[in-house]
């Protein structure tokens, strides 16, 4: 598989979430919306506070992804609240190394969170979303048969199924930062916790 293709030589070629932010073509408004509703709670906090290294994550992402949209902030709660702990994110379209190096290992989905100690050796990795969200968009998935009946869907034009998916999209949404408002955030930050150590 080779070595991870982030080090110290192009690290600072991703971008601060800053930057990542006003380059975004999709979500924007969504994105800024989130990142100042988005706060970890005092538990949370604590927990993250025994983090004592420094630490680099590799953020591989893309504006249009909605899971991007759900996690990225709570990540970036996660990398503010660390002294030690330093973001950056890689756009999947512009780094095809980094995209080829996670489909050799079978990770095909984005978000990925990498972990990085100070040789830029990967030690853990967070996928697309938390155990906690899973379930709950699996249950979604079932009550909503009409979703994949419309994308499968041959005799309705493309106009009226594009039309009826971001109608969707967007109830769906709401429903996902709900979901992460009650619990998903916690469970992603006890996992993110779980690869650090803490």
């Amino acid at each position: 598989m080779g070595l991870f293709p982030i080090n110290a030589e192009n690290w600072s070629e991703g971008v601060c979430l800053n930057g990542y932010v006003r380059e975004m073509e999709t979500y924007q408004e969504d994105m800024q919306r989130r990142l100042e509703e988005v706060r970890l709670t005092g538990a949370e906090l604590d927990q993250l506070s025994h983090v004592q290294r420094p630490i680099k994550i590799a953020a591989l992402s893309e504006d249009w992804c909605i899971d991007c949209l759900m996690t990225l902030p709570i990540m970036a709660q996660i990398a503010a609240a660390v002294p030690g702990i330093e973001m950056r994110i890689f756009s999947r379209s512009k780094w095809p190394s980094l995209k080829e190096f996670n489909n050799q290992r079978g990770v095909m989905a984005i978000p990925v969170y990498s972990f990085l100690d100070e040789s830029f050796e990967e030690f853990g990795m967070f996928v697309e979303r938390p155990k906690t969200a899973e379930i709950k968009l699996t249950a979604w998935k079932a009550a909503h048969p009409e979703v994949e009946e419309i994308r499968r869907s041959f005799s309705m034009p493309s106009s009226e199924k594009k039309a009826l998916l971001a109608s969707i999209r967007i109830d769906m949404q709401k429903e996902m930062e709900g979901w992460y408002a009650e619990e998903c955030q916690n469970g992603m930050v006890a996992e993110v916790a779980a690869i650090l150590g803490v």
